[in-house]
């Protein structure tokens, strides 16, 4: 997957020694399944487009090791929700319009939240900055948990590798 944006452009690239998808994407995969009027009785199976486009996302959350979760709608769609403590950033992928996607910013627990952004029709670049600043500051920090390790730099990019469960991702991230 390679998003581009202004600020910077993400190559991602995930290597699975079995090729056997993890739990997400299976979930997502599922959603494809559902019957006519699954909640409720409303409710149309996700469209396989919408599955394809939240892969691209479900991927990224292993690349970047952030916890995530996959939901269905009621229209053909799905989101995908990325967590960070009390923070979560949901993309909503509209089967009809795959080049632009609806996200929020919440901040709490369950129902217990405040939506502190919301953004129609954005680039899939700018849903991606958006996930990236939610867990920028850890990655600051000297005690992140994350393992990546800077593997080579030079005139504006840098590439990280990081050991994940399925494997070895690479990401290749380009400043602007």
């Amino acid at each position: 997957m390679f998003t581009n944006d202004s600020t910077f452009s993400v190559l991602l690239a995930v290597m699975n020694a079995d090729d056997q998808p993890g739990p997400l994407i299976r979930k997502l995969r599922s959603f494809i399944r559902l019957p006519a009027g699954w909640s409720h009785g409303e409710g149309r199976p996700v469209a396989a487009e919408a599955i394809r486009v939240a892969e691209g996302f479900a991927e990224l959350s292993t690349q970047l090791q952030i916890r995530a979760d996959v939901f269905p709608g009621l229209r053909g769609d799905c989101a995908i929700a990325f967590y960070d403590g009390d923070k979560c950033v949901e993309i909503i992928i509209d089967p009809a319009d795959l080049q632009h996607v609806t996200f929020h910013v919440e901040s709490g627990q369950g129902f217990e939240f405040t939506r502190l952004e919301t953004k129609q029709d954005a680039e899939i670049g700018d849903a991606v900055n958006r996930i990236v600043k939610l867990i920028s500051d850890k990655w600051k920090s000297q005690e992140s948990s994350h393992s990546s390790t800077l593997m080579g730099s030079g005139a504006g990019f840098r590439i990280l590798s990081s050991s994940t469960p399925l494997g070895t991702t690479q990401t290749l991230l380009t400043v602007g």
